[in-house]
């Protein structure tokens, strides 16, 4: 969710047209919000109890955290009381005032983004730029009145003296919290002890749109730790205090978080926040409507040549000089130069792509290798790595298109976040075709001229992808793609170019 708030020079005249991604009011809960991207200036408006928030990734604030669940009176200002239900029902079981708190907050991450002025001036001008109002502070530390559980129910130890009077009873609701992680300057409440408060890196966080695409990017991943959280479920969680519900299924099961946004299995000590990644370069989220979603790997960047060095990309070599002065261009290292490094037998190679490209076999996508006849089912993809899979062989061979390096895996598993069927794209199928046949190549299994074989794909694909500003360099030795003068990766040109819908990956290929 995002830009859920007036847009800039817009007149506001009521503090509601500020608006938020989510606004949650007087409800005794259970609420559970996990696995979300809130990205509004004003992610919240929390004038509520009973709620848990699980694996999300937050950059606006919380307003009205311990206010707004009144009747709205002039002269006799009372708490609402508001009705709450029987399990999974719209049931009436009771009804009961709202103490605020009673909020979990386990495994988010939190990021402050600037503020923007004219929403600021606003509140000011309107005397709530309080933090139990509308703060612009992101973080859980509008709770920091709040009491931890230990505090909460050490009070009700004995019967309270007369002169402290029964206010015990009707004090903040305890706030519960682990696993959190915060970044330039987003701020933990007191009461959140084993936070990790990332003082030292700027987290870039910015979205943008091409073709009805909108992509989100960050370099949080290069500084997001994974020792510090703890798996979570309805266990965890406990009981909303006022229904005294779980937080559960709607059939009344119970909820393993084990799976992160696109259902990749998270490990035992899961990534804060809604993916399961970590130590990354550059992580980018795409949404196409509400069609595929995918995780990218944006490649580090390129060192330029002078602009009139990119004009003809035509001039191969010149262009694998200017661009990559570091990189070798002998023969390529092929699986028997690599016969000197041992593998156990026990080694098992993991492999988490992003995308995987099936129905190849279906496209009769086949080519010669290592004596006998190749026939790809199923390609994985993650940046400019591939992994061909043949079924009928039940082989797997990693592939760096980049720098034109192959090996036969031994054992392996192997899996992805999202399928694409060739069938239903042209252009992945030739990515297919195109992989197989520089594989081919590299194997010295190619019976025709390799050079001749790799211009007359070069052109047939360039063809197809010039439309959206991209063009293939194809030689015996390599595989690239090159937009607005920059090299970008086969995976990133996948989802420039998919025209097919996009499935979610929940299994595995294993060869152990």
């Amino acid at each position: 969710m995002h830009d859920n708030v007036p847009p800039e020079g817009a007149i506001i005249d009521n503090s509601l047209s500020l608006g938020e991604d989510i606004f949650v009011e007087v409800s005794h809960g259970p609420t559970l919000i996990d696995h979300n991207l809130l990205l509004s200036q004003i992610s919240c408006r929390l004038s509520t109890q009973g709620l848990a928030f699980i694996h999300n990734l937050i950059a606006g604030s919380f307003t009205y955290v311990g206010q707004g669940t009144d009747d709205g009176t002039r002269k006799m200002t009372t708490s609402r009381f508001t009705p709450y239900h029987v399990p999974h029902s719209t049931k009436i079981a009771g009804f009961m005032t709202i103490q605020h708190g009673d909020a979990r907050f386990y495994n988010n991450i939190f990021i402050q983004q600037k503020v923007r002025q004219d929403l600021l001036d606003f509140c000011i001008s309107e005397n709530s730029d309080t933090m139990d109002q509308h703060n612009f502070i992101c973080g859980t530390c509008p709770y920091n009145k709040f009491p931890t559980a230990s505090e909460y129910f050490a009070k009700f130890t004995k019967i309270p003296a007369w002169e402290v009077g029964n206010d015990i009873y009707y004090s903040y609701l305890p706030v519960y919290t682990g696993g959190n992680a915060y970044y330039n300057g987003a701020r933990p409440c007191d009461g959140e002890l084993a936070a990790h408060v990332d003082k030292d890196h700027k987290i870039s966080l910015y979205l943008d749109e091409e073709d009805g695409r909108y992509t989100l990017h960050t370099n949080l991943y290069e500084y997001l730790p994974r020792s510090f959280t703890m798996p979570m479920n309805t266990e965890a969680l406990g009981i909303a205090f006022e229904p005294e519900q779980r937080f559960e299924n709607p059939d009344g099961s119970a909820i393993m978080f084990d799976m992160d946004y696109f259902g990749r299995k998270r490990g035992r000590f899961p990534v804060a926040g809604p993916f399961e990644e970590c130590n990354t370069d550059r992580f980018t989220v795409q949404t196409s409507g509400f069609g595929p979603y995918r995780i990218k790997h944006a490649e580090r960047p390129r060192i330029e040549g002078k602009k009139d060095e990119f004009e003809d990309v035509r001039e191969d070599e010149k262009l694998r000089e200017d661009v990559e002065p570091s990189v070798s261009v002998e023969e390529p290292e092929t699986e028997k130069e690599r016969e000197d490094i041992p593998e156990p037998e026990s080694f098992v190679e993991e492999i988490n792509s992003n995308i995987m490209l099936t129905g190849c076999d279906g496209a009769g996508i086949s080519f010669p290798f290592e004596g006998s006849l190749f026939q790809v089912r199923d390609m994985f993809v993650k940046g400019n790595e591939v992994w061909l899979y043949d079924g009928v062989n039940d082989k797997l061979v990693e592939l760096d298109c980049e720098y034109g390096i192959y090996h036969t895996l031994k054992k392996w598993s192997v899996g992805a976040l999202q399928s694409i069927d060739v069938s239903d794209d042209p252009n992945c199928e030739g990515f297919v075709r195109t992989a197989g046949t520089l594989l081919c190549i590299l194997n010295k299994s190619m019976a025709h001229d390799p050079a001749d074989t790799c211009a007359t794909i070069q052109d047939k694909v360039n063809s197809g992808i010039e439309s959206k500003g991209i063009k293939m360099r194809f030689t015996p030795k390599y595989l690239k793609f090159i937009r607005n003068k920059k090299f970008i990766s086969l995976e990133d040109v996948i989802y420039r170019m998919s025209k097919g819908n996009m499935d979610i990956v929940t299994e595995r290929l294993e060869k152990l």
